[in-house]
C-alpha cells in the first residue's frame, strides 16, 4: 500500500483541537537497512508485523496482522530498538492529522503526520499555523531512526 504523507514538528498540541481518538503505540525494529524497514507493533490490542520502504514524501507500506503471543515471541529476540508513543488522532476539515507525543527517552517530541490520496494533494497542502518546521524529507525523524537514539540531544531541538 503507498502511503503518502508529510511531517511537521510540533511545539505543543493545540488545546482547541477535537481529538477523535488516542492510542498507545508500542513498536519494535527487527531490521531497518538502506530504507527497508522490518517492525513489530501493538496498537492498543492490536499486534502487527509491517515493512516499509522508500523515503520522504512516498513510502511502501504492508502490515500483516499477528497474534499476541508471535508478537510477544518476536519482542523475546534481544530488540533494543523500540519506541512508544501515544497518537492523537484528529480531523481537521478533509485532513486525517496524526498527532504523536513521543515518550520515554524521547518524551518531549511532538510530530504531526498529514496522509494524502494523492502527490498532488499533497505538495498543495498548506501546512496548519500550529506546524512547526517540516520534517517530511529529514530521515532523522524517521521512527526507525528515532529508536536507535538514546536521548532527543541528537536531534538539535
Amino acid at each position: 500500500m503507498k502511503e503518502i504523507e508529510r511531517k511537521f514538528l510540533l511545539e505543543a498540541i493545540p488545546k482547541d483541537i477535537y481529538i477523535v481518538e488516542k492510542i498507545n503505540i508500542e513498536q519494535y525494529y527487527l531490521c531497518s537497512d538502506n530504507g527497508f524497514v522490518t517492525r513489530i507493533r501493538k496498537i492498543d490490542e492490536v499486534y502487527n508485523v509491517g515493512f516499509k520502504t522508500g523515503s520522504g514524501l512516498e513510502r511502501l507500506e504492508k502490515e500483516i496482522l499477528i497474534s499476541e503471543n508471535d508478537f510477544n515471541d518476536l519482542k523475546k529476540m534481544k530488540i533494543e530498538r523500540k519506541i512508544r508513543k501515544f497518537r492523537h488522532i484528529c480531523k481537521i476539515d478533509e485532513y486525517k492529522i496524526e498527532i504523536d507525543e513521543f515518550r520515554d527517552n524521547l518524551q518531549g517530541l511532538l510530530v504531526a503526520e498529514v496522509e494524502f490520496l494523492s502527490l498532488n494533494d499533497a505538495e498543495n497542502f498548506t501546512p496548519l499555523s500550529w506546524f512547526g518546521i517540516e520534517l517530511t524529507n529529514d530521515m532523522r525523524f524517521t521512527n526507525a531512526q528515532l529508536s536507535k537514539l538514546k536521548d532527543l540531544t541528537y536531534l538539535h531541538l
